[in-house]
C-alpha cells in the first residue's frame, strides 16, 4: 500500500461526499497489524516502531478488542497536538 499524499486544489470538490482530514505537521505512517506481527512503516519504508516503541505498546494494550479486525492496514499521520488544531513537529521529533 503506498501512503496518501495531499493534493493542493484551489476550489473543493462538486460532489458533496467528498472526505478530508486537517493536515498535520508529524510523520505520515502506516500501521499493518496482523495477529502476529506489528509494523508501523514511514512513506519511505523506514520502521517507525523503533522511533515510536510506545505505540507498540499502546496497540499490544488493545489487541484482544481488535484481534476481530485483523490483519488491517491503517494510512494515517503520527502528531503530538498542542491543541485540536495544531500539531507540535519539534516535540515529536
Amino acid at each position: 500500500m503506498k501512503p496518501m499524499l495531499p493534493i493542493l486544489r484551489s476550489n473543493i470538490p462538486e460532489n458533496r461526499t467528498y472526505r478530508y482530514e486537517i493536515k498535520y505537521d508529524g510523520y505520515r505512517g502506516i500501521l499493518q497489524w496482523t495477529v502476529n506481527e506489528i509494523h508501523l512503516w514511514s512513506r519511505n519504508g523506514k520502521d517507525l516502531l523503533t522511533q515510536f516503541p510506545e505505540i507498540e505498546q499502546a496497540l499490544l494494550t488493545l489487541k484482544e478488542e481488535i484481534k476481530m479486525f485483523l490483519p488491517l492496514v491503517i494510512d494515517g499521520e503520527l502528531v503530538i497536538l498542542e491543541n485540536n488544531y495544531k500539531a507540535n513537529f519539534n516535540q515529536l521529533q
